[in-house]
């Protein structure tokens, strides 16, 4: 078991496996008491301003990252082993309830789902600001309609994984002949050998998938945010028939969008990219250790995107702040008021 191995997989035998998986059970806990509970009182309680569609696109976000939290740190609990083509998952669903190729079938789900809530938040939210004369103002039916392709378009990587996310034919040779893999029979868990090193079988057809898709996602999301940035600053400058508190929302609420999408790159989509690109091109011209950082980070970055998530929306949520500033205030005045009592009456008591 001392065996020192290559790019770093003695990190992941030795400590890196079993310390992710205690830090998610922590995490999972936290933030199903914590985090998510918070989060839905400020999308119920303190976002009255929000358009219907702009608040359900909000809650169903929460409920999805609520619903991603117990899936991908309980029920799945993924850890990549690259540059090798083998996945180890070992939750509670992983291999028991599911195939692994299910699993990341269902993964694949739920990365579908955010990406659909994030670009169908910001396609309403252009759509609201937008003058009602502009060529870009698009009609529900349009509206609606350009959603749901997109929508079946992403489902594509969904099916993609059900079908190509397979064992290769070979799984038990190159387990067996691979010396960086061999002490993977030790854990407990369950494997995807996808293939060999620089050979990942049909699941190359799934990373053609996820190529097209990002080709498709990242104009359209660069584009719905440089056009509500751009509407707004021109209506900052003729002054269009807005109140300063409308500007002064729809600006708050277009910055909340920008974080969040570029957040929700970061830490949940951007991991999963690199993960699977270098499965199919490894990374032969790094040096070693840069690999295994880059396998080390992923996870951890995943594990916490409800979290930043969260952040954003309680930190740009200024009602919610003005009232925890209020409640801070009350309880200063009480305790003050408390002590004045006490003074006085140990006064009195003395005479």
């Amino acid at each position: 078991m001392n065996q020192t191995l290559q790019y770093g997989l003695s990190i992941d035998r030795d400590f890196a496996i079993t310390t992710l998986k205690i830090a998610q059970y922590f995490y999972v806990s936290f933030a199903l008491v914590f985090i998510h509970p918070i989060a839905f009182y400020l999308i119920l309680k303190k976002t009255a301003l929000l358009s219907r569609e702009l608040k359900v696109c909000y809650f169903l976000n929460q409920v999805q990252l609520s619903l991603h939290d117990v899936w991908g740190l309980l029920m799945y609990q993924l850890h990549p082993l690259l540059p090798y083509p083998v996945m180890y998952c070992s939750g509670f669903a992983c291999g028991r309830w599911l195939s692994a190729g299910a699993c990341l079938a269902v993964e694949a789900s739920f990365t579908v789902h955010s990406i659909m809530l994030i670009i169908a938040t910001l396609l309403f939210m252009v759509q609201k600001v937008l003058p009602s004369n502009s060529k870009l103002k698009w009609s529900a039916v349009g509206t609606y309609s350009f959603l749901a392709f997109l929508y079946v378009f992403l489902l594509a990587n969904v099916v993609g994984c059900a079908l190509f996310a397979v064992d290769a034919p070979n799984r038990e040779h190159i387990l067996r002949n691979t010396p960086d893999l061999t002490w993977l029979s030790s854990f407990s868990g369950v494997l995807v050998v996808f293939g060999e090193l620089r050979n990942i079988g049909p699941f190359r057809y799934q990373v053609y998938l996820i190529l097209v898709s990002i080709l498709l996602i990242l104009p359209i999301r660069l584009s719905l945010v440089s056009i509500a940035i751009h509407t707004l600053k021109k209506q900052k400058k003729t002054w269009q028939n807005l109140t300063e508190r409308t500007q002064h929302m729809q600006e708050r609420l277009v910055k909340v969008l920008v974080r969040q999408t570029g957040m929700l790159s970061i830490f949940y989509i951007y991991p999963q990219m690199v993960i699977f690109l270098l499965m199919y091109v490894p990374p032969d011209w790094l040096p070693q250790f840069l690999t295994a950082s880059i396998r080390l980070l992923c996870m951890p970055l995943y594990t916490l995107n409800s979290l930043i998530q969260f952040i954003i929306l309680l930190m740009t949520n200024e009602r919610f702040i003005r009232d925890l500033r209020g409640i801070r205030k009350d309880s200063s005045r009480i305790e003050v008021t408390r002590i004045a009592h006490n003074t006085t009456t140990g006064r009195f008591t003395m005479t």
